[in-house]
């Protein structure tokens, strides 16, 4: 099956360049050379060669397809992720764009829900990712939730400029409907992420041996909780969210003496419809830790709020209308649970070190016992070997502790 046609390699071109006088001369798709192994998508490179007023123009793009492992791509046909992140780029991000405070996410030319995206070559433009071993400094998470704040902001004002609600616009591609860790047994997402869960009680058992019983309770179940904790809120606004803010779906543009001159966020397949708070302290507890929570959260929030404010009020709305301060406070009761599940769930996998991850998924036997069975010895080994994705992991589960004996940093 052909991912592409020269009629959409022309109209591509012709958006690109902003001209309808163009020819296309020839086209490839290739390798792209600095993407990581995707398990939700696959990432190449489009290469046009156009003319344009008698001039030849050379044009790179970033792609993502459904990926080549037929393991992974049985998944996401499954859960539906890779349509449903070209119906956001396709469909509601368009009408999200006027409301922009800031450019949210890459340049979108080409949106097939069944087999591509086309975009903008960030990385060709100067845009880089931090190193996820590291996490984000203040200046990093500044620049980020300034451009969720936006994102948020942009889903309330859409809202009211139409008179209805994203679940009601688009249900079809809202979480009940399509959601990789959906809440539903059997499901693929659903028992990824409770191989996860089981994962990390093994590690909880192994590494906190003086913990209270009933304290590692809680913590089992509030993992094992996290797919029905991701549906929209019934006390609080919900606005569209991203739900999967690490350090990889986050990039940045710098300046010669590498200041942050720009910063867009990447990768809409996990897309959810909740209060604002989710997402920002998802993010916070995901590219931080505890000491810098300790001394920046507070700081963190406070930028996040008053940036919200300020592009509501661009557009001449009240941030009061949509989300006053003290229920965006009240809702961080529902957003931690989220945040803390989040965190753990994401990052002993996210995170596991590349020989492993080469080793697994290297292995069709060995990717379906780690993906739906049982992943403890290959969690513990890469525990005991790398100090870093200890710490990282360990520091994610000492905060679900610290959640129920009252002594959690945020």
């Amino acid at each position: 099956m052909d991912l592409i046609s020269p009629q959409d390699c022309r109209a591509i071109a012709e958006k690109c360049l902003g001209s309808e006088n163009v020819v296309v001369l020839k086209y490839e798709i290739a390798p792209f050379e600095e993407a990581a192994a995707g398990f939700i998508g696959a990432s190449k490179s489009l290469r046009i060669t156009a003319e344009k007023d008698g001039n030849t123009v050379k044009l790179d793009f970033f792609t993502k397809t459904l990926p080549e492992n037929e393991y992974h791509r049985k998944n996401v046909l499954e859960t539906k992720v890779f349509f449903k992140e070209a119906e956001i780029f396709k469909s509601v991000l368009p009408l999200l764009e006027k409301y922009f405070a800031y450019k949210i996410a890459p340049k979108c030319y080409h949106s097939d829900v069944d087999k591509l995206l086309v975009f903008e070559n960030l990385t060709a433009l100067g845009y880089r990712n931090c190193d996820a071993w590291k996490g984000l400094d203040v200046d990093h998470c500044k620049a980020a939730l300034s451009r969720l704040a936006s994102f948020h902001a942009s889903s309330f004002l859409y809202e009211k400029s139409v008179g209805s609600t994203m679940d009601v616009m688009f249900p079809h591609i809202m979480v009940d409907e399509i959601n990789y860790f959906k809440n539903e047994k059997g499901h693929f997402g659903y028992e990824h992420c409770q191989t996860g869960v089981r994962a990390l009680g093994v590690v909880l058992d192994r590494y906190f041996p003086d913990l209270e019983n009933e304290v590692k309770t809680n913590v089992k179940n509030l993992l094992a909780s996290n797919p029905s904790l991701l549906s929209p809120s019934k006390t609080f606004r919900n606005a569209l969210a991203h739900a999967d803010l690490w350090t990889n779906n986050i990039m940045f543009q710098y300046d010669s003496s590498k200041a942050i001159t720009d910063c867009i966020i990447v990768d809409y397949q996990l897309v959810g419809y909740c209060p604002p708070s989710v997402d920002v302290y998802s993010m916070i507890f995901i590219v931080s830790d505890k000491a810098f929570r300790k001394q920046h959260a507070k700081e963190l929030v406070d930028f996040y709020y008053e940036n919200f404010c300020n592009c509501v009020k661009q557009h001449g709305g009240s941030p009061d209308e949509f989300v006053t301060r003290k229920h965006f406070d009240k809702s961080v009761s529902e957003a931690l649970p989220v945040a803390l599940t989040n965190a753990a769930i994401f990052q002993h996998h996210t995170m596991l070190p590349e020989n492993e991850r080469d080793k697994i998924f290297g292995d069709i036997s060995l990717t379906k016992q780690y993906m739906e069975r049982d992943r403890s010895s290959v969690i513990l080994r890469a525990l005991e070997e790398n100090a870093t994705y200890r710490k990282r992991v360990l520091d994610t589960l000492s905060d679900c502790v610290d959640y129920f004996t009252g002594t959690l940093v945020y």
